[in-house]
């Protein structure tokens, strides 16, 4: 499930955790969605731009949120290159 489909509502946007920041939240049909969103070059490749600190940081992100919400919580990223286009990866840290 895409989180920015019909009916999804942004409840969060730069939301702080204690373990850092959390770009977008959307809640949808029982739901929180978390989005990482990343820009890309031209050449950039996604193992360049999510690093394991950051992977471990955003686990924690995640696991927080869960505990917060208390309901099924993904998290996604976005990634946007220099004409705008996003490139969508959904449950990344599965």
């Amino acid at each position: 499930m895409k989180c920015c489909e019909g009916g999804s509502e942004l409840i969060a946007h730069r939301l702080r955790s204690p373990f850092g920041e959390i770009d977008l939240v959307f809640k949808a049909q029982g739901r929180i969605q978390l989005v990482e969103v990343k820009s890309l070059g031209p050449r950039a490749i996604i193992d360049g731009r999510i690093g394991r600190r950051q992977r471990y940081r955003l686990t924690n992100c995640l696991s927080w949120a869960q505990g917060k919400w208390r309901m099924p919580t993904h998290m996604h990223l976005a990634l946007v290159n220099n004409r705008g286009i996003i490139r969508w990866i959904p449950d990344f840290l599965s």
